[in-house]
């Protein structure tokens, strides 16, 4: 599964939907990190803590907002090794 969470802006209702999908694989954009408009939340790592299971984060860039978004990878399946 694939979503676009528009930087989290409504996090607990992405957690619920994520949470009820129940998707081995999840892909996710617009994770931000320490970002200002987001309430300096790190969106990824609040998924993550909510869902359980494996976390990889790739396309860490720079955004106009004075912090970083990524794209996010999160598993019920254990990731062995992760490289770029």
């Amino acid at each position: 599964m694939t979503w676009n969470i528009e930087r989290g802006y409504e996090l607990d209702a992405v957690i619920s939907s994520l949470g009820a999908i129940d998707a081995d694989v999840i892909s996710l954009q617009e994770i931000d990190i320490g970002c200002e408009r987001s309430g300096g939340v790190d969106t990824g790592a609040a998924i993550a803590s909510a869902l359980g299971g494996c976390l990889a984060a790739s396309s860490v860039c720079n955004n106009d907002f004075g912090s970083d978004e990524c794209l996010l990878l999160q598993s019920s399946i254990v990731f062995n090794t992760v490289e770029p």
